[in-house]
């Protein structure tokens, strides 16, 4: 299911009871045509049905682009079970950074915060020779290089 179905499908569940859709079950239970009881089950029932509206870790911070500014790398996604709520973090072109904590200039810091509006280059410390991004062809101009090591302290 794309993220627009499962948006879509998101506010057609959630419509039948707030907004317009409360004042419609609010109706029905002033006239009789459902029990207080009866009209709390069918709310849960919707509200069950869009759990995963709610816990949705896979979809939002799974998600890949296939295709776009990105060179692909011949690595496949991460295979999960339930790609809504299972999020497997990968280094794959097009994914979200993946997490990791880090020591740079004595203070931890996280990966996801290297990110700015500027060209990040992630290396490993045990690169033999890592590549600057004075190295890369036609670096945007706004090039930064952010080096970091779980060991180093940099």
């Amino acid at each position: 299911m794309s993220n627009c179905e499962f948006s879509v499908h998101n506010v057609k569940g959630f419509a039948k009871v707030m907004g317009p859709g409360a004042a419609a079950q609010g109706q029905r239970l002033a006239s009789g045509e459902v029990t207080l009881e009866e009209l709390s089950a069918e709310i849960q029932e919707i509200l069950d049905a869009e759990a995963g509206h709610f816990d949705s870790p896979g979809r939002e911070l799974g998600f890949c682009y296939e295709n776009g500014a990105l060179v692909p790398d011949g690595t496949a996604q991460p295979e999960v079970e339930d790609p809504d709520r299972d999020d497997v973090p990968c280094a794959r072109p097009g994914a979200r950074a993946p997490h990791l904590w880090l020591q740079r200039d004595g203070k931890r810091i996280s990966t996801l915060d290297l990110y700015g509006g500027g060209f990040v280059l992630l290396a490993s410390i045990i690169a033999p020779s890592p590549t600057r991004p004075s190295r890369i062809s036609s670096p945007p101009t706004s090039a930064l290089s952010h080096w970091a090591s779980p060991h180093s302290g940099r």
